[in-house]
């Protein structure tokens, strides 16, 4: 199923580097909305930092998630963030927080499942200045039953690294265990 760029936010639409990679023919787009604010909230629920807490103009304006495989990681995803001024620790740069919440949404989607952050390490590479869009780039690196490793960079379309990161997920148990 290829992503129909008609409908993408238009944060994600006006930039080039993001359409290169989303209309390779390898790129295959999540079931999830790209707009959080069309998440519906549900307090207490899944997702409600992202729905709710998160979801305004002036934080996460867009949110697009795809599966980017190649020859040596079948797992390999990317996902995009449209970023507003609205999570700066400084002005004009997104807080270290917000970095690492971005680094740990987007290296869990190669998991593709329930998981939680075991561990997550992050090291800083430069300032985030915002408003912007920026892409996770993440890759599954091992894995041994229910833990997943992954590793990820956070860095926008023109060679530029924010943030890398390490990070072990741990896939929730079966309902029914």
């Amino acid at each position: 199923m290829a992503i129909d760029i008609s409908t993408l936010h238009n944060d994600l639409a006006s930039q080039p580097w993001v359409v290169s990679i989303l209309t390779a023919p390898n790129t295959v787009p999540f079931n999830v909305t790209q707009t959080v604010r069309n998440h519906k909230f549900n307090a207490g629920r899944e997702d409600s930092l992202t729905s709710a807490t998160l979801n305004t103009a002036d934080t996460f304006r867009a949110f697009l998630p795809v599966k980017t495989p190649t020859a040596t990681n079948a797992s390999e995803t990317c996902t995009f963030f449209s970023l507003g001024d609205g999570m700066n620790g400084h002005e004009g740069i997104l807080h270290g927080g917000i970095v690492s919440t971005c680094l740990d949404i987007g290296m869990a989607v190669p998991i593709n499942a329930s998981a939680f952050t075991a561990f997550l390490k992050i090291d800083f590479k430069q300032p985030l200045l915002t408003p912007n869009i920026v892409v996770c780039r993440a890759r599954l690196t091992k894995r041994e039953g229910r833990k997943f490793w992954i590793e990820g960079t956070l860095e926008d379309g023109h060679g530029t690294v924010y943030a890398t990161g390490e990070c072990l997920y741990v896939r929730a148990k079966p309902a029914n265990l």
